[in-house]
This record gives structure tokens, C-alpha cells and sequence, in this order.
């Protein structure tokens, strides 16, 4: 009787941490356009599509929706996953379900299993660091997933004997290698070892490596052939030829053999477009062999627990046929993008790095033994703070972790040097030797996690700048213009630091904005303005004031008092000035208030400039995305002016216009442009404005501008306001079942076709799906088989 044989697909999802190391956001990355960063991009590409990856008809139409994360093995990074559940919270619950639905059909095994914190690697780490980094990828584990996690990924799986050694101590089942990783094998009770080699490696069941310590931990060797074709040859282009990949391996394999793939999780949609697609039909392709089971690691790992015991090439992983020497020397490992370039600056950098984490860690010992009651578990459990930053929870861990009674300011030395520590290990995250020179986006990021790092040790009183700066002259470029790390440093690093200061002068310019500026946030800080006032004259405006403003992260406080005299467009003259309000405040602010309402301007930025100081800002110092926000404000404001008089001259003349088209005459290009300008203005307005869109106007619109011969100005974003009208219209379809709704979505879809609109319709696709699944009324087959052929449903 033929047995079963079992098939594992795991994904590695993984970004490295973004974030501008001041602001703890992701600035506007250019590259990524038209998104705005990489994050974004990918997981639209990936993350997003793979909890609801299309199965299709032969005719191309969708035929069912699956959530791939329910039938693969994953791991999604920390620093990735915190992105999602902020900017993509349906996708994030989407995958926390998933694992919860795996549990349950794998015998309580989930298909999730950890990462190490922020994918350093690993044998390249101090011994606190390693031990840091598990413990915080178990506790953002459990705090997302609700459960202990069995086993736990290693970045670019680096792996040493004391990795393996941290990750049983800390209660992790296995871990996943490549093939190359795996030295030799023995049979357990037997003496004698053979050597293992790519070419003769048995991936289809996990092996023991019994450590030192006298512990423990289980690890599987992924298949290298399927996962290289997964990665590099083509196989996404067709899910059943992924299928019989796995098929054809596992009839060669013994019964009960377990195939398993590695990849990253990037492949499934980001690398490979429509990679989610193909994931879905080979899991439904499998599925329907019944001599094949698809599972997870802990799963299997239960049902066959390992009969072999291992051992490990040291220093070694999957992405560096030297070992670790990627990560540490330029060993001839590269992207392959830049020929004639060496990666010298890999060494002198970790060097570098390396010292700077010594020596915050004196730094650390130093002050934090007089404040905490155990400094290395305060440190540890500073991970829970990371994920959650209410103010309440971060006094009760205070509490909980300070030697004395909790003050604001001992709580905010505990919290920067808590911070210290957190940025001491960003900067040694991987992509930041990956790549191929030292100012790189990866490089230059980790540099930031470095900076920010001794700005917090320097609050203590430390003196390593200098040092430091001395350490990274050592670092060599490629490229001319930089000549060595310190320029890079200094050109790239520093010039986007941001002081409390500069983030005070932006929460006052965008003050001008609020309507009820009473308390305003911006990034990590929110301000409390304790006197605010404003006059306003359009489109001149004045605010002036005073705020205290304080960090979410490290609680560091900056009193300020500000002015803004914002003259319309981008004409914006501000000044801020530390510390409390000066007794002659109020009389200032009435003297300025007065010459604002006499129009008196140049003597009231005189005033301004007198009292503050000579330093003053405009819109030039803001920063980009903020900018790009406030264009924004401002345009929609000025568009609103300017249609309002093209459309009086576009009505007083329609009566020529319509003369001049039924006689052939030549329309000039200053009134067609007027009409366009008018008529996308108005289409804009109808989708943008209303809860619900009035079609009749809707159409009279389109009418006027198929007559002049006007294409839509923005049909991406047309589409994406269309794609909301009609996700808007399902969920209240789906509240009070009124084919009213589905009458509303096949008219809104219509005049998609009509002016040939680009629409994405994947989230109402969605939404679609569900609804169909569980309809139990007949609603009108009519209406709901239109819908169903015009959203590409079989």
C-alpha cells in the first residue's frame, strides 16, 4: 500500500527596516514610484495578492479566491510586518487568520514560525546581540500570532553552532538551511559520520543537531533544484508545472518523505509578477493527488521526528558561497550591476560598526546599571514597549524595570538608553553589506541606525563621534565624489538628522492648516500648543503661539513658542524659540496680531525677526514629504479658484463653441483646453465629493466630453475613485441585500468602459467573492449575473 508523501512551501517575507532613523517613518523613496516607498510597492505586488491569489477558468475569468499564507509555511519579518499592521491592517489580519485556520488543519501546528528581530546575521553577532535578537523575534511572534512559535528563521539562514545553541535555549523547535549548509549525517545510535554534499543530500526528512549545552533543535534542509527553478528559471510561469516539480520529486522519494522548498516570499508576486497566482494553482494542483499532503514544518516534524543526527558547516548560509564572507569581506559575492567595482568597504565597515556597538555597550552598562533593577531584562522586554508605545504601558514597564519611584526624567534617560540599544542593533542588519558600495540606500540606512545610536550615547556624555568618523575613513567608495565612508557619513547621514527643533518648525507650519490645532501630531511627536492664535485675511494667514512638544519614543520634551505668516502659494516666513514663554510674549502677540489686521507685513516679519531671532524658515525647509503634502492643501485650494473662473468663461461662451462644432469651424486650443479643464474638474468632483454618485450627472458629464473630444486628465486616479464607489456599494450591498447596489456598481462599471478607464479591481473583487460565497437569497439573478461577468467572475 503506497504511503503519503508530504509537501511543504515556505516564504520568506522580509524588508529590511526603512524608516528614517529620527522619524521612525518611510520617507518618499523615488524609486518605487509610482508608490511611494518600496514597502508599498511590494505589498501590492506580493503581500497584499497572496491572501487573495486568483484561481482562473480556462476562459481567464476568476473561479475562486484562496489565501495562500493558509497552505504555506511563512515567515514575515518584524520590522515588515510592523509596517503592515500600520499601513494595511486587512492583509495583516488576513495572515494572523490564516495561521490561526493552518493550526487547526495541522494537527495545532501553524504554518507561521518567527524571525530573528531586524535579519542580522547571525554568527557575525556578539553573544548578547544573538540572545537579544531571538528574544525579540519570539515576543513579536506571540504578541501578533497568540502562540509560541516552533520554529524560528535565521537571515540569509547564517547559521553556528551558538545560534543553534540561543534558539533551543530559548525554546525553538528547528530551522531551516540550504543544502549546502549540511556537513555530515550519521544515523542515530550509530558512531561513524559520512560526509554530506549538495549532490548527495537527503532533504526529505529533518535531521538533529545535538549542541554542546547537551540541548537540542531539529532542522530541515530545503530542496535546492525546485527552489532554484522557483527563484531563477520560470517555473511561476505555469502552477501545474510547479506542481509536478513537487510531484515528480516526491514519486522518486520514500514513502512519507517530506519535499520542501525555501524561498524568498518576494517571488510570489514582486519578483515574479503573478507568482501568487501560480503559488495558488499548484497548492490546488497538489491537492488533487491523493498520494500528497501539503503541511508544515511542525507539523511533519511531529508526525516524523528526526532519525539522523547533523552537523552544520559552520559560518555558513544561502547566500554566500564563502559562508558569511558576504557580510564581512569583499569575497566576490555581488548583485552583478556594477562590473568593475569592488565591496572593500564590507570589512572596514563591520570593523567600524563592531567598535561603535562595543562602545555604546559601555555606555549602556555604565548608566543603566543606577537605572534599572536588571539591565539586561529591561533590555529584553524593551521589545514589548517597541509594540506598544502607550503612554500608560510605557510608565507600567518603567515602573516595573527603574530602581527608584518613576519621574519624567529618569523615565526618559531609561527610554533613550533603551533606544541606544535598539538602534545599536538596526545598524548591523544585513542588506547593509549586500550590496555593492558603501552609499547605497541599504548602507547608508544602517549608517543612520548608527548616527542615531550616538546621538543617544552622546546625551550621556559620551565621546565616540569623533572616533568614529576616524573609523570610517578607513571605508573605501567606488565613486569619486565620495571618496570613503566619512564623506558618505557626512554628505548623506547627517544631513538628514533631525533635531526636536526642526520637527517643532514643521507642526507649526502645518498648524496653518488645522482647523482646531489644539493639539497636533507629527510622525513619533505630538505638540500640545498652550496659546494659539490665529488671524487670517486671504489668503494671508497668521498663526503665533507657544507648545510643548514631546516624543512618543524617547518622551524628550522641547518648549517652544512659534509665529507663521504663510502669504498663500508657498510663501511662508516662520520662526520658533526654545524654551517657556517670555513675560512679554503676550504683548508681543498682540503688536504682530494688530499689524497683521492693518496689513502692515513688513514691519510685522521685522517684529517676527526681532523677537525670535535672525534664523527663520520657509517651504524650502520642510521636509519632502511634507512639502508634497502641503502642495496638496494648497493646490486643492487653488483648483477649487481656478475652476470656478474657467467655467464662467466656458458657460458664457458654450453657445459659440456648440456653433463652431456643428459647422466644422477650428475650436482654438485656449477654449478646448478651458473645456477639458472644466469638464475633468467637474468628472472629479462627482467621483471625489459624493457618498453617492449621481449618474445622470455622471453621464451628462461624459456626454459633454466625448462632444469636445476631452480625454480624462487623471484616468489612474478615476479608476481608483471609481474601484471605492463601488467597494463602498458591495459593503452596503452586503448590509441590506438591495440589488439597488448592484444596479448602482454594473453603471459605475459601464462608464469605466465607456471612457476606457484603468481600474484595479482586486479589493472589490474581493469583497465580491465573499459575498457570493455566502449569499443564501435569490436577489435578482439578473442584476447579480451582470455584476458577476463585469468583475471577471466565472
Amino acid at each position: 500500500m503506497e504511503q503519503n508523501k508530504y509537501i511543504c512551501i515556505h516564504g520568506h517575507f522580509y524588508q529590511p527596516p526603512r524608516e528614517n532613523a529620527w522619524l521612525e517613518e518611510i520617507q518618499n523613496q523615488v524609486s518605487a514610484a509610482p508608490f511611494n516607498n518600496w514597502n508599498e510597492r511590494i505589498n501590492y505586488e506580493c503581500y497584499a495578492p497572496n491572501r487573495a491569489a486568483r484561481i482562473l477558468n480556462n476562459s481567464g475569468q476568476i473561479r475562486e479566491i484562496v489565501n495562500n499564507y493558509e497552505n504555506i509555511s511563512f515567515n514575515i519579518g518584524p520590522t515588515l510586518i510592523s509596517w503592515m499592521e500600520e499601513n494595511d491592517m486587512p492583509s495583516y489580519m488576513e495572515i494572523i487568520e490564516a495561521d490561526k485556520r493552518s493550526v487547526k488543519s495541522n494537527n495545532g501546528h501553524g504554518n507561521a514560525i518567527a524571525q530573528i528581530y531586524n535579519h542580522i546575521i547571525m554568527p557575525l553577532a556578539n553573544a548578547e546581540d544573538k540572545l537579544t535578537q531571538v528574544k525579540w523575534g519570539i515576543y513579536d511572534f506571540e504578541s501578533r500570532f497568540g502562540r509560541k512559535p516552533e520554529g524560528m528563521w535565521l537571515s540569509e539562514t547564517a547559521v553556528d553552532t551558538a545560534t543553534l545553541e540561543v534558539l533551543s535555549s530559548e525554546g525553538i523547535l528547528f530551522t531551516i538551511l540550504a543544502p549546502r549548509q549540511l556537513a555530515a549525517i550519521r544515523k542515530m545510535g550509530e558512531n561513524d559520520w559520512v560526509d554530506i554534499n549538495e549532490s548527495n543530500i537527503d532533504t526529505t526528512h529533518p535531521y538533529k543537531v545535538l549542541l554542546p549545552s547537551g540541548n537540542q533543535i531539529s532542522i530541515f534542509f530545503y530542496d535546492g533544484v525546485i527552489s532554484q527553478k522557483v527563484a531563477f528559471d520560470g517555473i511561476l510561469n505555469d502552477g501545474e508545472v510547479f506542481a509536478n516539480a513537487f510531484i515528480q520529486a516526491g514519486e522518486k522519494a520514500p514513502d512519507n518523505a517530506l519535499i520542501n522548498i525555501a524561498t524568498d516570499g518576494e517571488s510570489y508576486g514582486h519578483h515574479h509578477h503573478y507568482g501568487e497566482m501560480a503559488l495558488s494553482s499548484c497548492i490546488e494542483h497538489i491537492n488533487k493527488n491523493p498520494n500528497f499532503i501539503i503541511t508544515n514544518y511542525g507539523n511533519y516534524l511531529a508526525l516524523f521526528p528526526p532519525t539522523f543526527e547533523a552537523r552544520i558547516h559552520e559560518n555558513s548560509s544561502w547566500s554566500c558561497y564563502h559562508g558569511v564572507e558576504r557580510w564581512r569581506s569583499d569575497c566576490g559575492c555581488n548583485t552583478g550591476g556594477h562590473p568593475g567595482w569592488n565591496q572593500q568597504y564590507r570589512k572596514p565597515l563591520r570593523d567600524g560598526l563592531n567598535w561603535l556597538r562595543d562602545e555604546l555597550t559601555k555606555v549602556f552598562l555604565s548608566k543603566g546599571t543606577a537605572i534599572f533593577k536588571d539591565l539586561m531584562a529591561a533590555k529584553h522586554d524593551y521589545i514589548s514597549v517597541v509594540l506598544n508605545r502607550n503612554t500608560t504601558f510605557v510608565k507600567n514597564f518603567l515602573q516595573k524595570h527603574l530602581k527608584e519611584a518613576f519621574e519624567e526624567e529618569l523615565g526618559m534617560n531609561a527610554l533613550k538608553l533603551l533606544e541606544m540599544e535598539r538602534h545599536a542593533n538596526l545598524m548591523f542588519t544585513s542588506c547593509g553589506w549586500f550590496f555593492d558600495e558603501i552609499s547605497g540606500l541599504e548602507t547608508v540606512q544602517i549608517l543612520q541606525y548608527a548616527r542615531r545610536a550616538v546621538t543617544h550615547a552622546e546625551y550621556f556624555g559620551a565621546t565616540i563621534e569623533h572616533d568614529f568618523r576616524k573609523k570610517l575613513e578607513l571605508i573605501p567608495s567606488n565613486l569619486p565624489e565620495f571618496e570613503n565612508g566619512r564623506h558618505v557619513y557626512e554628505s548623506m547621514v547627517l544631513t538628514s538628522e533631525i533635531r526636536l527643533e526642526q520637527v517643532a518648525m514643521h507642526i507649526s507650519v502645518l498648524s496653518i492648516f488645522e482647523r482646531v490645532p489644539s493639539e497636533m501630531n507629527l510622525y513619533k511627536f505630538f505638540a500640545t500648543n498652550e496659546v494659539f492664535k490665529r488671524e487670517s485675511h486671504e489668503p494671508n494667514q497668521l498663526v503665533i503661539g507657544s507648545a510643548t512638544m514631546k516624543s512618543t519614543l524617547t518622551w524628550a520634551t522641547l518648549n517652544y513658542s512659534f509665529g507663521v505668516l504663510y502669504l498663500g502659494q508657498t510663501h511662508i516666513v516662520g520662526y520658533i524659540k526654545n524654551g517657556k514663554n517670555q513675560l512679554d510674549f503676550n504683548d508681543f502677540m498682540d503688536k504682530v496680531r494688530n499689524l497683521f489686521k492693518n496689513d502692515d507685513l513688513p514691519e510685522l516679519i521685522n517684529q517676527m525677526h526681532s523677537y525670535f531671532g535672525a534664523e527663520r524658515f520657509g517651504f524650502s525647509n520642510l521636509f519632502q514629504d511634507e512639502k508634497i503634502n502641503l502642495l496638496k492643501i494648497i493646490s486643492k485650494k487653488n483648483l477649487k479658484t481656478a475652476v470656478e473662473s474657467f467655467r464662467e468663461i466656458y458657460n458664457s461662451n458654450f453657445n459659440i463653441l456648440h456653433e463652431m462644432s456643428l459647422t466644422g469651424f477650428p475650436i482654438s486650443s485656449g477654449y478646448a483646453a478651458i473645456v477639458a479643464f472644466v469638464l475633468n474638474a467637474d468628472l472629479m468632483d462627482e467621483l471625489s465629493l459624493k457618498k453617492t454618485i449621481n449618474f445622470e450627472k455622471l453621464m451628462s458629464i461624459t456626454v459633454m466630453m466625448q462632444k469636445w473630444e476631452v480625454k480624462p486628465e487623471d484616468p489612474e486616479r478615476l479608476g481608483l475613485l471609481a474601484e471605492k464607489h463601488i467597494y463602498q456599494q458591495l459593503r452596503l450591498f452586503e448590509q441590506n441585500k438591495n440589488p439597488t447596489q448592484l444596479e448602482n456598481i454594473s453603471k459605475i462599471l459601464d462608464w469605466v468602459n465607456i471612457l476606457s478607464i484603468p481600474i484595479n479591481l482586486w479589493q472589490s473583487q474581493n469583497e465580491f467573492y465573499e459575498i457570493i460565497k455566502s449569499l443564501e437569497i435569490d436577489l435578482g439573478e439578473v442584476a447579480l449575473t451582470s455584476v458577476k461577468k463585469k468583475m471577471n467572475f466565472a
